[in-house]
């Protein structure tokens, strides 16, 4: 396995890091869709809502927490980067359809990745486009109306020198909450038209 933990190709058994990587192939075989889902199948990291903090579907209510190190106030003690780059907002929602890989660095990272690693980083690495045209498109329906459309395709603008890869997501839900006077599901709806 290649990884990038310390901003450089490396094998994982050279690297003097303890890191755990989950790669697309896993992605698509344990059907991961988000960073929970990964937290979930990686020892040493979890990203719940706890702590004491309130929020629904993340925001506040949810850190990353490496090694059991978590804060309950001020910056928490992991961080997100996708291809290097912080991410300083919710990353909860993001989709990991064009993922080649996840790397869970644990331990003190501030060397490479700066301030709010102190527990550790996790390093979202995205697919590069390819040389032939691929792509996929993902279809589900779910109760309360959820239904989400993914996709992508890659390939050559000019062989071997220019690529691309388009990506494109499309999702709705119903909402959790039965109208108590109607009986259906469409309190969002009604408290919309109120506001």
């Amino acid at each position: 396995i290649i990884v990038t933990a310390r901003k450089k190709e490396e094998r994982l058994v050279d690297v003097p890091l303890t890191i755990s990587v989950v790669n697309s192939d896993a992605i698509d075989r344990a059907h991961l869709v988000n960073i929970s889902d990964i937290a979930n199948q990686t020892p040493g990291f979890s990203f719940k809502q706890g702590f004491g903090r309130t929020g629904s579907g993340g925001g506040a209510g949810v850190r990353p927490s490496v090694r059991g190190m978590s804060s309950v106030v001020g910056a928490p003690n992991a961080a997100f980067f996708i291809d290097g780059i912080f991410v300083s907002d919710n990353i909860s929602s993001y989709q990991l359809d064009n993922l080649e890989r996840v790397e869970v660095i644990k331990g003190p990272q501030s060397a490479l990745f700066g301030r709010g690693t102190f527990a550790g980083a996790i390093s979202f690495v995205t697919r590069k486009p390819t040389n032939e045209f691929t792509g996929r498109v993902k279809v589900s329906y779910a109760e309360y109306d959820n239904v989400e459309l993914s996709g992508y395709i890659s390939g050559p603008i000019i062989k071997d020198k220019l690529l691309f890869e388009l990506n494109a997501r499309s999702y709705t839900f119903g909402g959790d909450y039965v109208n108590g006077a109607t009986g259906v599901r469409d309190l969002e709806k009604k408290l919309e038209e109120v506001v």
